[in-house]
């Protein structure tokens, strides 16, 4: 492989926990995790991370939830490590399928954004107007219900931290997100002063003045880290904060939506980074063509990788 990624191993406050050679990969791996079904979140962090190392509140997010958001579609997971006590870490799915829901947060969201990205790439010198194009967005959004922005999804999100913040039992709390989930963690995030890591998340820089309450440039700059895969869309959505890491994808360039995947983008940063102890998806070597990581022998595994694969995951032969 080539040279590992400056952010293989997140710091400033972006680690979640200890064993930070891997932070990268684990934000990616829990922000596909929450895709799943909630009833199986927790044997997919043992997975990752082994039994007994995480937890998955589902508890936690149902009593919030049951006081004034039972019937919201936003879906959330709350993750805690018992060697790690006070950690919360939050993670947000992002569009699901063909949600007209999640499609229509989108659009709410960065709407605006788009629009003004859009007429500074066609209007001559309109780069100049990029120090006032937020404010321009701003005034886009007033015309919004305050129905339509009591039920946006970072409102929710929002309300959920602050009600973690609130509890003695946490102390530091993460918010981690995929696509939309990752653009609504960058905003609620930066409502609450908490940090949050999205991976082909939408940025928020244009957006800033148009949310309730609205966020600065300098706590978009500070508190949130966007992943993002080469050729992947949503990402080019409004502008960057400072801190982001690129990375590659190897998906043919006709298929559109193919560096949007999570799963591929998990095995473009373990085939760079190294992927430790954690394991590595059979999927990474037999759909996306990423080459066969070599047996472990710290767990006496002289198999071939594809042996594995075959006999844990027959269907993808």
């Amino acid at each position: 492989p080539g040279l590992n990624f400056p952010a293989c191993e997140l710091t400033r406050g972006f680690q979640f926990l200890n064993e930070t050679y891997d932070n990268l990969a684990s934000v990616i791996y829990l922000s596909a995790t929450v895709y799943n079904d909630p009833d199986k979140h927790q044997s997919y962090l043992d997975k990752w991370y082994g039994g007994n190392y995480s937890v998955n509140e589902d508890k936690t997010v149902h009593e919030f939830k049951s006081k004034r958001y039972s019937d919201s579609v936003v879906r959330y997971m709350l993750t805690t490590y018992p060697t790690e006590p006070g950690l919360g870490v939050v993670t947000i799915r992002g569009t699901y399928g063909p949600g007209i829901l999640d499609i229509f947060a989108d659009m709410q969201l960065w709407a605006g954004a788009i629009l003004l990205q859009l007429q500074r790439a066609v209007l001559p010198l309109s780069f100049l107007w990029t120090p006032v194009l937020h404010k321009l967005n701003n005034f886009l959004s007033i015309i919004e219900t305050d129905s339509i922005k009591e039920h946006t999804y970072y409102v929710e999100v929002r309300e959920f931290i602050e009600y973690l913040k609130s509890r003695e039992d946490f102390d530091r709390i993460i918010v981690l997100g995929h696509s939309l989930g990752g653009g609504v963690a960058f905003i609620a995030a930066a409502q609450t002063e908490v940090r949050a890591v999205g991976v082909s998340a939408p940025n928020a820089m244009l957006s800033r003045d148009s949310f309730t309450p609205p966020i600065t440039k300098e706590d978009l700059d500070e508190l949130t880290f966007n992943i993002i895969p080469d050729r992947d869309l949503i990402p080019m959505v409004d502008d960057r904060a400072r801190n982001i890491q690129e990375i590659g994808c190897r998906a043919n360039k006709t298929n559109i939506l193919g560096c949007h995947s999570p799963v591929r983008s998990l095995c473009e940063v373990q085939y760079h980074c190294g992927s430790g102890f954690k394991p590595v998806l059979c999927s990474c070597h037999l759909k996306y063509g990423y080459p066969a990581p070599k047996p472990n022998l710290n767990f006496n595994e002289t198999r071939p990788f594809a042996e594995v694969c075959r006999e844990e995951y027959p269907s993808l032969y």
